[in-house]
Parts: structure tokens; C-alpha cells; sequence
């Protein structure tokens, strides 16, 4: 949708172009807020750039499977807990 697709960490780039509106110089946010489409719950996203998913993500709803599963997958990644 925004081109990232194929690049090199498309996550960063999506986030930053988000956070920095898209290349604008006027503002800049240090987070961003959506709407989780799995809990329905606000979230305040930094970024991908830190380590634990609950670290980075603050909002979603108690189980929400979202991000059970971006949890599970930063364990299986990063062998975590094994």
C-alpha cells in the first residue's frame, strides 16, 4: 500500500512515515495511536523499535489475539523463554 513491500525492515519505514508524516517537517511524534482491529482497543505504538511487543504497543485489550500473537512470535524469534 505504501510501497514498503521488499525493503528492508518495511515496519520501520511504515511507522516513520507515519510518525513524521510522511516526510513533512512541520511536526514529528514520538508515537502513534490506532485502533487494533483484533481487541477493538486505542493503541499507542512507539514504534518497532524496541524489544518486548508490550514494551511498544500500550492499550490492548486483555487477550486480545493480535498481540498474543506478535508476543509469541518476538518469543519464537527471539528464543525467548525456551
Amino acid at each position: 500500500m505504501l510501497g514498503f513491500e521488499g525493503l528492508d525492515e518495511p515496519e520501520v519505514l511504515a511507522f516513520e512515515h507515519t510518525a513524521e508524516r510522511a516526510g513533512r517537517s512541520e511536526a514529528r511524534w514520538e508515537s502513534v495511536s490506532w485502533r487494533c482491529t483484533s481487541c477493538g482497543a486505542r493503541v499507542t505504538d512507539t514504534g518497532p523499535y524496541g524489544s518486548h511487543p508490550t514494551d511498544v504497543e500500550h492499550g490492548h485489550g486483555e487477550g486480545c489475539a493480535r498481540h498474543c500473537a506478535d508476543i509469541a512470535a518476538w518469543e519464537q524469534r527471539t528464543g525467548w523463554d525456551q
